[in-house]
């Protein structure tokens, strides 16, 4: 009786409610990204002697994917025994949310133009293709077993061993061609040399090493909410009337933050940033939970399909984390850190936020099987490799720039798969669409 008179107090208008809530958890994971999780990473990657594409793809992404595996996990079946759509339509598209929503407004909103080096672009788009090809091949038939699962989190350490090991190699090796005098049209630079510029090839070794040294940067300038008012203030510097309201509304957060977080900005703290990094993750998937749980509420409300609320609603909540560090690491103008935080995500979602939770499934409670294997969400995986074929081809078009018109197009690109979502899923009876090229027969098959 709770439950239902919860459900029409939400009919009855209750739904703005968890909207507002929603835009609040936001806010949290806002701050969370900006002032903890983000400075964390520049320490960490320092000491690692990351280079930014290197740890965009793979620390950034791995702690901002976390709200992704989580929610794998727990509709993957090894956690409730469920065998719901969310996961994997959540990680198709988020997919889609990161590769054209995530870099469109990194170069809207970065503020200069963002010059992106080609190789770590083909890099990691040629690690995702593969990843997208073996979901492929693992969801075909309906179900997917323990060593399916085995074989993709395999895939991941191959991934890493490249990125980690064996990428300086080629970036030497790639940079002493080009320095040996042949040109690449397409800029193939290595991925340390992030602050070149197209028509910067006589820079000296000086410049070079200068470039290199404090890999990151100043990440994470731009502060959400510190209690101080800076860039809310008037021209004699006095707090304004928005800001004040910003800082009372952040004040919750900024407590339990300053109890849990060990704030390495500063130097009493700055040994802990490893605590830090753990702990924003930990507030990252804990915030993103409620967003989820809020997202879904208002789903079932407007009665929204569980395959739409997972590639539309809660895909986009639970690339938060992801749009928000990659939009604080652009405006640093740290470009190639920013798709490879994108792309480098992505690769982590198949290959361990589907991979993980379908081999746990298999071995705790039998082989994963979903309707959402052979209806639909076959076709989004196909339309997802060809996403990664025009984000190819606009970066070709642009010369290999983040510009304003790139990012608007990205946007663009995804509300036409928006449209096709909700066109071919059953939204309170037959799809207005169909896709005659992917069914199965009565033993769950493709064909």
């Amino acid at each position: 009786m709770g439950d239902l008179g919860l459900q029409q107090w939400e009919l009855s208008g209750g739904v703005l409610l968890h909207l507002l809530g929603v835009l609040y958890l936001f806010l949290g994971i806002a701050i969370i990204c900006d002032e903890y999780f983000v400075e964390s990473l520049e320490l960490l990657a320092d000491y690692l002697s990351l280079s930014p594409d290197v740890a965009g793809c793979t620390l950034m992404a791995i702690g901002s994917s976390a709200p992704e595996l989580a929610v794998a996990i727990i509709t993957g079946g090894p956690v409730a025994g469920k065998k719901g759509d969310e996961g994997i339509a959540t990680i198709v598209g988020s997919a889609i949310f990161n590769l054209m929503i995530i870099i469109g407004l990194c170069a809207i909103f970065a503020g200069k133009v963002l010059e992106i080096a080609a190789y770590p672009i083909l890099r990691d788009t040629t690690f995702y293709a593969a990843s997208i090809v073996m979901l492929f091949l693992c969801i075909r038939d309906g179900q997917v077993l323990w060593w399916e699962g085995l074989i993709l989190l395999l895939g991941y350490c191959v991934y890493l061993f490249y990125v980690v090991y064996l990428n300086s190699r080629v970036v030497l090796w790639l940079e002493t061609r080009r320095r040996g005098g042949q040109k690449s049209t397409n800029r193939v630079v290595p991925s340390a040399d992030i602050e070149a510029k197209a028509d910067s090839d006589a820079k000296t070794d000086t410049d070079s090493a200068a470039s290199e040294t404090g890999t990151l940067g100043s990440i994470g300038s731009s502060k959400v909410a510190d209690g101080t008012g800076e860039g809310e203030a008037d021209e004699e510097g006095r707090p304004t009337a928005l800001s004040r309201v910003v800082w009372l509304v952040s004040l919750p957060y900024a407590c339990l933050f300053l109890v849990t977080v060990p704030d390495c900005r500063k130097e009493r703290w700055r040994k802990w940033y490893v605590v830090t990094f753990f702990m924003s993750v930990i507030w990252i998937m804990g915030l993103s939970f409620a967003m989820l749980e809020l997202c879904r509420r208002a789903g079932c409300v407007m009665n929204l399909p569980q395959a739409v609320m997972g590639q539309v609603i809660i895909a986009a909540g639970t690339s938060v984390p992801d749009a928000l560090a990659s939009i604080s690491v652009a405006r640093d103008g740290q470009g190639d850190m920013a798709v490879s935080n994108v792309i480098g995500s992505n690769v982590f979602n198949i290959f361990v936020g589907l991979g993980f939770p379908w081999m746990l499934c298999d071995l705790i409670r039998g082989p994963y099987a979903s309707s959402a294997l052979t209806e639909g969400l076959v076709a989004s995986v196909i339309i997802l490799f060809g996403y990664i074929l025009l984000l190819l081809a606009v970066m070709l078009c642009s010369s290999w720039k983040l510009r304003p018109w790139v990012g608007y197009l990205l946007i663009a690109l995804h509300l036409l798969y928006i449209i096709w979502v909700l066109l071919t899923s059953r939204l309170g009876g037959d799809p207005v669409l169909t896709i005659p090229l992917v069914n199965a027969d009565e033993n769950g098959v493709l064909y």
